[in-house]
């Protein structure tokens, strides 16, 4: 090869794997091509046993080729057509022809007759091309590049290898490199048309070769494909365009041989074309000139070396007997094999017979006339060969035409029996899903039927009936889903109204909830690290080192705690500090911590080099501190919550009726008391804002973690940055263990509530007692004066007319009430009871229900009726007494009393005795006691030093004023609505105790009660013209109206207390006691023994009234909450070690 030897790497790789495979001899190529049939590839076989024909040098070498050959032949006609194409794609991916390799397999792929799995070997074929390709892309430019400067430099050669190796890698080419190699690739070709040969270069295989090769030569016979091969007919076989290149090669580097004088090579080169296997890849034309030039070559070679003539011609003519034998056996063997039926070994023959033929004829033993004579006896048995192949193939196909149609009459057949099983196991499943209800599944078993017979009425019909069956399952789903929900929901309801038994309820699920989501510290150690910490701990160890070294102690430390421990001695010993340092500590009993920390500290020099520990990957890490201060990481601390300021709540309803009353007015508020909180316009009720609260948080954090450490202070350790109102901090272990402590205490005081339980308490006792006794007693009853009476009633002389009285209708002490002292007269007459009803009539057809047999009173007729006058003696002398009606008037005072008076007694006896002295008696007596409590709790909760209220009151509005509202002679109001408010208040601020022992609070609480309205008349006088005529007459008129004054019992208190955690405090309350006892008698008789009695009358009532107003804090601590709930959970999340 001519031109440099430095190629592209993507070149050397197409040239190491193009060309034809190696073998040692045609015996191992044959013995490969044996394997190859064995296993089922036919074309690769076939490829090496064409590639193995110039290397057949002896006759059993050749019978077996020429077998193996053509059981390749006929293994390739039994073949499918995708098989086929499927071993070419494999067999052109072996030599590297990446291009031919991809258009095979990509036309099995979208074959539509291609099977599954023809289908997925082409798929794996095209993946390892597109792999290949992939690693050759990074190469196109250099090699593009590499062969243009060959071409420029005349190594047309190289340039040509180097292009044809980008065309066969079927690698796809920018529309850049495309240009370049088409621009080339034509100028190659004609410069070989102008050259008159192909130029020499590197063996390629066919992709990148044939094009070339084929194009350059003139008349080139293309050998067409038998049409029952399963090869496409339009396209030239691979093989035989690679002999047909190389053939070609070979005539063009004997013409070159030639034309430089070398006749040796070129009378070997001459051979070689004109003799199998590459004599049948050339045309007659070019196959004539080689001849002819080998003569010629030959005869020079002759005349110049001289011989003997006659030897010579005797070997002539032995040779030329030899030649006509075994041709003419040749064209026998093919005859008989013809006449067998053998189309492929008389073909086989013949072939033979031609190569023979024109090798005698090449060598020179025979004239053109006998060549051509026997030649054309061989075109006429090729000539019958392939008329008998024709009507063997015509014959064939019509054996598989008709082969075919039965096939497929069987096939179809088979197929509707197929469909005809599939469809009646269908239905039976169809039927089967559907009694279990399964229609979800049922439907796609009808789909698949009608896949199978899209107008199968079954399916069709089922498949309405089962679409209809799931909507109306689907419906009945949904219907029961929802009337589960609204069940669901009552339940929810109902359960939303238990009372919890505490002040702060956890979900029962909250340990997973817990457990789930974690701990909320933003910087957490690693298990390794977490276990070291713990040890350092919990681990107790003695201290007894009298100057001993510091090696020695740390590696005591280490092994009592059974710890590793890695001392960095170097940075130690730059601030001074040696392996030999002297130690000397006496502790007890410590943690190992404070050991390891009592030791550093003794043998650091000063207080700003000092020597510290860090545990990193679970080892205790021993350094400087300032070698340690490197080893910083960053951590993302979310404090949104601490920035969160709880507001302080004041406002509340006013319940005191002058502050109503006056606000409605317009007027300032009078008696509202100050405020006790005292945050108005000061600075405790200032909320600062989040960005304030985040500078100072920082503030706090960089004061209280490593002061001289942060960049902010003058440190190079710490770096905190904020990002919304996130902390992004970069820091040492060590530090972020003090952040994340420091953290989680402000949180544990943040998360402090205190909840308050305000009692207003009304406890009253009331109690009731009166005996009464009345006696009054009539004298001289049988008098004229009675008598009289009955006269004038026309009831003296036969008191049996009185219609259905039993005795007399009134009694002597009647007739002298009617003197005005006592109610039985009315208007002068006297009122009897016992009247008989005259509309009552218990016998009628229709009685009246409501009808009484006797009315309370009876008038007598006489409409001026007087009582009669005594004459000659004395009247009905009464004594009478009204102590009881004294007494009871005298509790009037008393609204407990005066309910129970207002009531018949408890017990009530009356009686009269009528005889010549008529008595009346009259004995009550009552008692009673009432006890009451009344309670109103209200709950409070709060956060930690903050205030808040609650107010449940009932809102009542009323007019409070009227607007006059004046015209000409006229006057109206405009009344103002006021609203009273009727309820309690509450409003607390606290603070716990630094020990949550006690709760130091502000409270204001008030208490009304609507007891009702009074009305007030408001009076506007109205003056003017009233006459309508102007003529001065006037009269002075006024408007009326009311407005409502509300009644209402007012408390309030105002207090700061201090109280326990869960204790109660009194903060006020108000004791009210009324106690009333009256006495009324007759003089001198109420003091007689025993006849006091009948002579007076006592009556008691007490009331007692207990106002309490009592306070009950508890402080809530969130852990405390959670460990009564769920004991143990705790110590699984708060623990900082895990251990």
């Amino acid at each position: 090869m001519r031109g440099s030897t430095k190629r592209p790497a993507f070149l050397m790789a197409a040239l190491l794997l193009s060309g034809t495979s190696a073998f040692a001899g045609a015996s191992d190529a044959l013995d490969r091509a044996a394997d190859l049939l064995d296993a089922g590839l036919a074309i690769e076989a076939r490829t090496i046993l064409v590639e193995a024909q110039a290397d057949a040098t002896d006759a059993a070498t050749r019978e077996r080729l020429h077998e193996l050959l053509g059981n390749a032949e006929r293994r390739i006609q039994t073949m499918s057509e995708q098989e086929v194409k499927l071993q070419r794609a494999e067999l052109f991916l072996k030599r590297g022809d990446l291009r031919q390799a991809f258009d095979q397999a990509e036309n099995v792929r979208r074959a539509d007759r291609s099977t599954g799995q023809e289908k997925l070997r082409a798929s794996d074929l095209l993946d390892e091309i597109a792999r290949q390709q992939d690693a050759l892309l990074p190469t196109i430019d250099a090699t593009l590049a590499q062969a243009e400067q060959d071409f420029l430099r005349g190594s047309y050669a190289d340039a040509k290898a180097g292009f044809s190796a980008v065309n066969r890698s079927g690698v796809r080419l920018s529309q850049g490199q495309q240009r370049t190699l088409n621009r080339y690739t034509t100028r190659l070709l004609q410069l070989e048309r102008e050259h008159g040969a192909a130029f020499e270069g590197a063996t390629m295989s066919a992709g990148a070769l044939a094009p070339a090769a084929i194009e350059a030569v003139s008349g080139a016979a293309v050998a067409q494909q038998d049409a029952f091969q399963p090869i496409e007919n339009n396209q030239q076989d691979m093989f035989d365009q690679v002999q047909r290149a190389n053939a070609q090669r070979v005539l063009q580097e004997a013409d070159a041989d030639r034309a430089a004088g070398r006749l040796i090579e070129a009378a070997n080169g001459y051979t070689a074309v004109t003799t199998d296997p590459l004599a049948r890849f050339l045309s007659d034309a070019e196959l004539s000139r080689a001849e002819s030039s080998l003569r010629e070559v030959r005869a020079l070679l002759g005349g110049t070396q001289g011989g003997n003539l006659d030897q010579e011609i005797a070997q002539r003519e032995q040779r030329r007997q030899q030649t006509t034998t075994e041709v003419t056996n040749l064209l026998a063997q093919g005859q008989q094999a013809l006449a067998a039926g053998n189309v492929d070994d008389a073909q086989t023959s013949l072939s033979e017979a031609r190569l023979r033929w024109r090798r005698g004829y090449t060598a020179g033993l025979f004239n053109e006339t006998e060549f051509a004579e026997k030649m054309g006896e061989l075109d006429n048995f090729g000539r019958t060969i392939e008329s008998t192949r024709a009507s063997i193939l015509e014959r064939e196909k019509s054996r598989q035409a008709a082969q075919l149609e039965q096939e497929a009459a069987k096939q179809a057949s088979e197929a509707q029996s197929e469909r005809d099983r599939l469809i009646s196991g269908n239905l039976d499943r169809l039927q089967a899903l559907q009694a279990e209800q399964k229609y979800e599944e049922a439907l796609q078993v009808i789909d698949e039927i009608l896949f199978i017979d899209p107008i199968n009425p079954t399916a069709r019909f089922m498949k309405t009936v089962i679409e209809d069956i799931m909507v109306y399952r689907k419906y009945m789903e949904i219907d029961r889903d929802r009337s589960l929900s609204y069940a669901q929901e009552s339940l929810t309801i109902t359960e939303a109204t238990i009372v919890p038994a505490t002040i702060m309820d956890f979900p029962p699920d909250w340990p997973e909830i817990s457990l789930r989501r974690g701990a909320i510290d933003a910087f957490v150690e690693s298990e390794a690290d977490r276990r070291v910490l713990a040890s350092l701990e919990s681990r107790k160890i003695p201290a007894t080192f009298s100057d001993d070294r510091l090696e020695d102690v740390l590696a005591f430390i280490g092994t009592v705690t059974n710890l590793n421990v890695d001392v960095d001695w170097d940075s130690l010993a730059d601030i001074g500090i040696e392996r030999d340092e002297p130690v000397d500590l006496q502790l007890s009993e410590v943690s190992a911590r404070i050991v390891l920390q009592r030791v550093l500290q003794k043998v650091s020099p000063d207080e700003f080099t000092k020597a510290g520990f860090a545990v990193q990957d679970g080892i205790i890490v021993v350094a400087s501190d300032q070698d340690l201060r490197k080893r910083t990481f960053i951590v993302i601390y979310d404090v949104r919550d601490l920035l969160f300021d709880v507001p302080d709540f004041e406002d509340v309803p006013e319940l005191d009726v002058s502050s109503v009353l006056n606000q409605s007015q317009g007027r300032g508020g009078g008696g509202g008391g100050g405020n006790i909180f005292n945050t108005t316009n000061t600075a405790a009720g200032i909320q600062l804002t989040p960005q304030e609260l985040l500078d100072r948080l920082k503030e706090i954090i960089q004061t209280n973690v490593d002061f001289d450490g942060w960049q902010a202070n003058g440190g190079d350790t710490g770096v905190i940055q904020e990002l919304n109102n996130n902390l992004i901090i970069t820091n040492t272990a060590a530090n972020h263990r003090e952040i994340q402590g420091l953290l989680r205490q402000l949180r544990e005081i943040r998360n402090l509530q205190i909840s308050v339980e305000a009692r207003f308490l009304l406890v009253s006792q009331d109690f009731f007692e009166q005996i009464g006794f009345d006696l009054d007693v009539f004298l001289n009853v049988d008098s004229a004066q009675y008598d009289q009476v009955l006269a004038q009633w026309g009831l003296a002389e036969n008191p049996a007319e009185i219609p259905d009285f039993q005795g007399i209708p009134f009694t002597p002490g009647q007739i002298v009430s009617g003197l005005g002292r006592r109610p039985g007269f009315v208007q002068g007459r006297p009122v009897f009871a016992l009247v008989p009803n005259e509309n009552y009539n218990p016998d009628a057809e229709f009685p009246d229900p409501d009808a009484e047999p006797f009315v309370n009173a009876f008038f007598p007729a006489t409409s001026t009726f007087t009582p009669a006058p005594q004459e000659g003696g004395l009247g009905i002398i009464p004594a009478e007494q009204n102590s009881f009606g004294i007494t009871s008037t005298l509790l009037e005072g008393s609204a407990f009393a005066s309910q129970i008076l207002a009531q018949n007694p408890a017990l009530s006896v009356a009686g009269t005795f009528f005889d010549d002295i008529q008595v009346d008696f009259l004995v009550q007596a009552t008692q009673a006691d009432r006890r009451s409590v009344v309670l109103n709790a209200p709950r409070l909760t709060f956060t930690n030093g903050k205030s808040a209220t609650i107010a449940v009151v009932n809102q009542q509005g009323f007019i409070s004023d009227l607007q006059p509202i004046i015209g000409t002679s006229a006057v109206a109001f405009d009344p103002v609505p006021a609203t009273v408010n009727e309820g309690f208040t509450l409003k607390v601020r606290g603070v716990a105790s630094s020990d949550r022992r006690y709760v130091t609070m502000g409270v204001e609480a008030s208490l009304a009660t609507l007891k009702g309205f009074d009305q007030q008349t408001v009076s506007a006088i109205v003056g003017g013209d009233t006459t309508g005529t102007g003529g001065g007459g006037s009269t002075i008129e006024t408007a009326d109206s009311n407005i409502q004054l509300p009644l209402v019992q007012f408390t309030r208190v105002q207090t700061g207390v201090t109280v326990p955690d869960q204790g109660t405090i009194l903060l006020g309350g108000q004791r009210l006691t009324t106690e009333i006892e009256t006495e009324s008698g007759v003089p001198v008789l109420s003091k007689l023994p025993i006849l006091n009695r009948f002579f007076s009358n006592r009556a008691t009532s007490k009331e007692e009234q207990t106002l309490l107003l009592l306070i009950k804090p508890t402080i809530i601590i969130q852990g405390e909450e959670e460990e009564r709930a769920f004991p143990g959970l705790s110590d699984r999340l708060a623990n900082p070690f895990g251990y």
